[in-house]
């Protein structure tokens, strides 16, 4: 638990950020005199336009021959698309060895959560199973007593909307890839209160000013305050998991929440590594990861998987069914953007897949046994109409 005192030198920030922040810790915007509001439905119908643009822009990038290499920006933006298929291997593609000796990392990260407060993992925003890896680990955590959840990349910042139950496209760029929308309904599902410890408008202007080799520490100094007021600060005694990107944020980050509020917390960091195809392994902190300012406490390692007609093969041994793409929408000249959302959601929810299709491609959905509505776009706007189908998982 941490003790009251570590954290009145953080009393100060907090009120400042009450007197200017909204809850989510970003910048207040204030509507202009005169200036009217869109009606809601137009409005969201705008947000996710907007979304679905962004995806035809990087589909574009990727066209020209922009870098799609592993742990690009592309590449997290290939994920966003269910285009896994299409990221390249990095440019030395020689793997971390998985762990010879199998533990189960649900079994092991459970148990060892048992004396920290705050547990920090990380996942690479181009590796949508290992944000499905978080997602399994959530149920027995908050079992025992971690009730918080603070996705990396949740903000509300120029949004002032928010749902308890639903991830929504304007939670933040990162927070509408479809596995990552699942992470977050899950948390709510579980009764998680669901933060945001992102860097405001403001601290990422400070964090600019600075030289490039120093932005990364000032970085995970303010995620870490943030992380200190939005939770600990009024429960010191709260226990919390922490979505982290990369290998030196999840380091940093707990190592920051220990040295400036006596927080204990675990880093863990999820890899790519080199072994049996399917089976996700508990592996020893110094694996082969080198180059780190910080490493982690624990590494968790992914075999490379195989592919189900260029769909992640992982996704269907989590329970997902193959569901064709309805005929209709299938353009011919035209990439065509295909989102399966649960038939009573609206559209500003995270769709629970997403797929971009090229002319001539039939790639299938990867979707849970429900209730859809299934709609589809080209960049000149929608394809046909809306599409209602039932999933189930029987052969």
């Amino acid at each position: 638990m941490v003790h009251p005192s570590r954290l009145l030198p953080l009393a100060a920030a907090a009120l400042f950020c009450l007197a200017g922040c909204d809850a989510s810790g970003s910048d207040r915007t204030r509507e202009e005199p005169g200036r009217s509001r869109l009606p809601a439905e137009e409005s969201d119908a705008a947000i996710a336009a907007d979304a679905r643009n962004i995806l035809f822009g990087q589909l574009g990038l990727y066209e020209v021959g922009a870098d799609a290499r592993q742990g690009t920006p592309l590449a997290g933006m290939l994920a966003q698309m269910g285009r896994e298929d299409l990221i390249e291997p990095p440019e030395d593609p020689r793997l971390t060895r998985c762990g010879q000796r199998w533990v189960d990392p649900i079994v092991m990260l459970n148990e060892t959560a048992r004396s920290y407060q705050a547990i920090v993992i990380a996942d690479a925003p181009d590796a949508p199973r290992q944000r499905a890896f978080l997602s399994d680990l959530l149920e027995p955590l908050t079992a025992q007593g971690f009730e918080t959840f603070a996705p990396d990349g949740f903000s509300l910042q120029g949004q002032a909307r928010a749902s308890a139950e639903l991830p929504l496209l304007t939670d933040g760029l990162s927070l509408r890839e479809p596995i990552e929308g699942r992470l977050v309904r899950r948390a709510k599902s579980l009764g998680m209160a669901v933060v945001s410890y992102q860097p405001t408008a403001t601290q990422m202007l400070q964090i600019a000013r600075l030289p490039q080799s120093e932005q990364g520490g000032m970085e995970a100094e303010i995620r870490a305050e943030n992380l200190i007021v939005q939770v600990f600060l009024l429960h010191p005694e709260a226990r919390v998991v922490v979505q982290a990107t990369g290998a030196a944020s999840a380091g940093a980050l707990a190592a920051q929440l220990r040295e400036r509020a006596g927080i204990k917390a675990l880093s863990v960091l999820q890899v790519r590594c080199a072994g049996l195809p399917g089976r996700t392994v508990a592996m020893h902190p110094y694996g082969g990861v080198d180059g780190l300012a910080r490493l982690p406490d624990l590494l968790v390692g992914h075999p490379e998987d195989a592919a189900l007609r260029g769909r992640p093969a992982w996704r269907q041994r989590a329970g997902d069914v193959a569901v064709e793409v309805p005929g209709a929408f299938l353009t011919a000249r035209l990439p065509v953007l295909v989102e399966a959302r649960r038939l009573d959601e609206p559209r500003l929810a995270v769709p629970e897949d997403r797929l971009l299709l090229r002319p001539g491609e039939t790639l299938p959905l990867m979707l849970p046994p429900g209730a859809y509505r299934v709609e589809a776009w080209t960049k000149n706007g929608q394809v046909a109409d809306a599409v209602d189908l039932n999933v189930d998982d029987t052969p």
